[in-house]
């Protein structure tokens, strides 16, 4: 028996709907474990299907930084991350938290139900172009800023030798 462990960072409405495609693919006979946020607990235990569910209890979202205990000694077949859009764009944190679980393989499930396989590489890759984004973002901003800043005051001065 496979185990798997998803990553609820979708809404239990979604995850109902994905559900069905979930078991269809991986199986409906493996061991399933949900990882949720402690507010999620009670309606996580209402399903039937997994065989654990795993209190996130951190408030915030999911951060590569807070592992919980109980998942550092596990071992997953695969990690499965439903996703709310179809791109998986605003997932980067689930993505890279993803991979500080030990699992063979992660996958995503977009809100359509397709479900592909997202390697580790392409998830660091990720993770390199946001923050690279970042910098240059951050650098425009002290570049421009001043620029602006003394347009707009030069504009002003400008203004009030007309007056």
């Amino acid at each position: 028996m496979r185990k798997y462990l998803i990553i609820r960072s979708v809404s239990f409405q979604l995850l109902d709907r994905q559900l069905p495609e979930i078991m269809k693919y991986f199986g409906e006979n493996e061991e399933y474990h949900l990882l949720t946020h402690s507010h999620s607990i009670n309606r996580a235990e209402k399903y039937e299907k997994f065989s654990e569910i795993i209190d996130y209890k951190s408030k915030g979202d999911f951060s590569s930084g807070k592992i919980p205990e109980s998942l550092k000694n596990k071992e997953y077949d695969a990690i499965i991350i439903p996703l709310s859009n179809l791109s998986g764009a605003g997932f980067l944190n689930v993505f890279l938290f993803s991979l500080r679980i030990k699992s063979k393989s992660i996958f995503i499930i977009n809100s359509q139900g397709k479900i592909k396989r997202l390697k580790k590489s392409k998830i660091i890759t990720k993770a390199i172009f946001s923050l690279f984004n970042s910098v240059i973002s951050l650098l425009l901003t002290l570049i421009f800023s001043p620029i602006l800043l003394i347009l707009l005051l030069i504009g002003f001065v400008n203004s009030l030798k007309k007056k």
